[in-house]
């Protein structure tokens, strides 16, 4: 009878805890006045696979310009200071 009586409370327990933990939401006045995410990416790859996991929640751009080497790319100051 115990025992029933423990693995009843504790699954009455844990659907509590669940149903209040899907309860919470983030409301709207936080996700509007969060700044905008800046990610600054290596390469194309790295970039396409960024920008679609991302998607509209950040800015996402790629320092390494289209045609350059990125075996031999060397960040200038300005594009150090990006990262």
């Amino acid at each position: 009878m115990k025992r029933k009586w423990f693995v009843s409370s504790m699954l009455s327990l844990f659907a509590g805890v669940t149903l209040f933990g899907c309860g919470l939401e983030q409301s709207d006045s936080e996700t509007k006045n969060s700044p905008e995410l800046s990610v600054v990416t290596t390469f194309y790859p790295v970039y396409e696979f960024t920008k679609e996991v991302a998607g509209d929640r950040a800015d996402v751009s790629m320092i390494i310009k289209p045609g350059t080497d990125a075996h031999g790319f060397e960040p200038s100051a300005l594009e150090t200071l990006l990262l």
